[in-house]
């Protein structure tokens, strides 16, 4: 179980490889602070320079509302600001790991084919996620499908999954789907018997019928899944077709 607080470095550590760090946050009591795990999650690396000085307002930046004066280095002056508030987050946003990796990333080939090789080198090296067990990749994916629900992304973005569903597939995508059904499901399929869905290897029984519970239903316009039956007025089963 993930622990709800965790120990920060309130001027991070320097690791190897990050050139962009601005400071090498020594280990000692004094850049130590408790924090909820999500929290520090936020805060992750970032960092800003700050200063203390006498008969001026502001102190040693330890928790979020903490006023303190930090560099803006935009300007180059000593602004008051609050620690971990909003303007704090914006300044710090291009300096901390997550968005220097991201740049990163934009250099990489993302080709189909190149993606594809090293899926399948890791998968046979056994590293990324694919040296986690069972249970941690699907504590990952239950991670990422609550992130792509919330902003409506992946799966829960309507237009990509009507575009994905209108392309023209090749007999080589039909085998390769009906095999990789075959490798996560063990061949299984879908059936509902008007409540829940199913998987099942053969006919479950008469009260089972084939398919899902969800159907996909339109107006023309909109598109969603619905139980056969309980769909709103004047919306049609199918997905909406665009010419």
């Amino acid at each position: 179980m993930k622990q709800p607080y965790e120990t920060d470095h309130i001027d991070p550590r320097w690791e190897e490889g990050r050139e962009y760090q601005l400071v090498c946050g020594l280990y000692v009591s004094q850049n130590l602070a408790v924090r909820e795990t999500f929290l520090n999650t936020r805060k992750s690396n970032r960092f800003i320079p700050w200063r203390v000085c006498e008969e001026e307002l502001g102190g040693v930046p330890i928790h979020p509302g903490d006023l303190c004066q930090f560099l803006d280095l935009n300007t180059g002056e000593w602004v008051l600001e609050e620690f971990m508030g909003e303007w704090w987050f914006e300044k710090t946003r291009e300096l901390c790991g997550n968005h220097i990796s991201g740049e990163q990333t934009k250099n990489l080939n993302h080709s189909s084919e190149v993606q594809s090789r090293r899926g399948s080198l890791a998968y046979a090296l056994g590293v990324g996620i694919h040296g986690l067990t069972k249970e941690g990749r699907l504590g990952i994916n239950r991670k990422i499908n609550e992130r792509h629900k919330e902003y409506g992304t992946g799966r829960f973005d309507s237009e990509l999954q009507r575009e994905l569903a209108n392309r023209p597939r090749s007999e080589q995508v039909i085998t390769s789907l009906k095999k990789r059904n075959t490798e996560v499901h063990g061949g299984t399929r879908i059936y509902n018997n008007g409540v829940v869905n199913k998987r099942f290897k053969s006919h479950p029984g008469k009260e089972w019928e084939l398919g899902s519970l969800y159907k996909w239903y339109n107006n023309g316009l909109l598109e969603d899944k619905f139980v056969r039956g309980k769909q709103p007025d004047g919306w049609e089963r199918g997905r909406v077709k665009h010419l």
